[in-house]
Order: structure tokens, then sequence, then C-alpha cells
């Protein structure tokens, strides 16, 4: 247990100190696109053009202006899609709604537009819990069968000694922690 906690501090540690989240460099490329879901269905209502993907692009990202990276349009209609699917977003739906639920409390001055920093910052840290947990799991399911010992090995070097960290960590955002935790 004391290497999922220990594995947990660190990544939180990590997390805070990247700053990538305050920078709102965190929701960058494939991250951003697996994310797209959550504020374009919860917050703009615009699943199906995504055009305010464009205006928060030139913010968010003004050198690779226009980008809407991983968003294409049917020539046909008009309509846009995100080229991923919505599985990674379901996993970041409690986080973000808490983030965004901190963005209208009285007194924030943090914008609830979905890309502000508390919703990188959820992003990144829903990344962490799922790799947190699936340790848990693993945990369980070692111990049935191997001394806690030997689990312990195991789990540390698999949370330390692979890319899991990393991914849960400063690439946090993309599927790889959720597929972890499944």
């Amino acid at each position: 247990m004391l290497a999922c906690l220990a594995f947990l501090v660190m990544g939180v540690r990590e997390i805070d100190r990247s700053h990538r989240w305050r920078d709102l460099s965190f929701l960058n490329w494939d991250s951003e696109t697996y994310y797209h879901y959550l504020p374009a269905t919860f917050i703009h209502q615009d699943l199906l053009h995504l055009a305010y993907v464009e205006s928060l692009d030139s913010v968010l990202h003004p050198s690779f202006f226009p980008n809407a990276y991983g968003i294409h349009t049917v020539g046909t209609t008009g309509n846009r899609f995100i080229k991923y699917t919505c599985g990674t977003a379901v996993f970041e739906l409690p986080l973000f709604f808490l983030a965004h639920a901190y963005c209208h409390l009285p007194g924030t001055k943090e914008p609830a537009n979905g890309y502000s920093s508390p919703y990188q910052h959820a992003v990144a840290l829903s990344s962490l819990l799922f790799v947190f947990l699936g340790l848990l799991v693993l945990r369980a399911l070692l111990l049935r069968h191997y001394r806690d010992p030997a689990v312990t090995i195991t789990l540390v070097a698999l949370g330390l000694g692979t890319n899991l960290f990393y991914y849960s960590t400063t690439g946090g955002g993309m599927s790889h922690p959720y597929l972890f935790f499944l």
C-alpha cells in the first residue's frame, strides 16, 4: 500500500512542479483532442460544429494558430468531428465537473471556458488518480497469489520503471492511464 501511496505523492509533486497546467500548456495535441468532448458538450453546447475551438486556439496555442488539431470537417455537411472517441473524456468527466464548479465559485478569477488552469489541473490529476486506482486494483489481484514484498517490488517496478509515471504526470491526458486502470 505504501508503494501505491508513494506513487500518488510523487505524481502530485511532479504535476505541481512542472507548472504545465498553470501555463495552460498541459492540454496540447492529442490530450486536448481527447478532452474537447467535455467543454464542447457541457460548456459550449457545440459538439456538432466545434466553432469555439479556433478562438481558444489563438489564445492557448498562438504559435500554432490556426490549429484545431484532431478536428476534421465533413465536406458535404460542414459538420465537424473529433478524430478520437470519447472514452478518455468519460474518465476525465468527474474532475472536469469539479473544476467547472470551482470556476463558478464567487471570487474565482479563472474563466469557466473549459481550458483555463483549473480544467488543465483536473485533467492532470485525473490521469494520476486512475493510475493510482489501477495500482490498487493490481495490488489486490497480486496479493491473491504472491506475498506483499514481491507485490511491492512489482508495483514499484511497474510504476517507476516503465513510462506509466510519465503518462500519469507530465504526459497526462492521454488514453494510457485509463487503459492501465481498465
